[in-house]
């Protein structure tokens, strides 16, 4: 609809949860409610979510000029974001641990810290 109106792109929100495990688990243990995707949530960063930006990317490419997706995926690493980016997928995505970093040239970049 939108596209077939000459809109250029979309800022997809909350990326990572477009998908969600068919059984509808409840959340237990420490599976927190926000929004950051930790590994093996049921409702956040799932694999299938894949096939469907796959499927809006070819929809995307089909149209004459250029279209973009941006991601605002909140992942966290930087190997999970990537696939999202994937040259199939979406066109980009925002970075949030790097914009939540401090503005010290003197400081390591936190953003992508291993720690859990």
């Amino acid at each position: 609809f939108w596209l077939d109106r000459g809109v250029d792109g979309f800022r997809i929100d909350v990326a990572h949860g477009l998908a969600k495990d068919p059984e509808f688990p409840d959340l237990e243990g420490g599976f927190a409610t926000g929004g950051m995707a930790v590994e093996g949530h049921p409702h956040w960063d799932r694999d299938e979510v894949h096939d469907i930006y796959r499927d809006w990317r070819r929809l995307a490419d089909g149209y004459d000029g250029e279209r973009m997706f941006v991601a605002e995926a909140y992942l966290k690493s930087p190997e999970r974001l990537a696939q999202y980016v994937r040259p199939d997928e979406l066109h980009t995505a925002f970075n949030f641990r790097f914009l939540m970093s401090p503005w010290e040239p003197s400081s390591p970049c936190p953003c992508w810290s291993r720690r859990r």
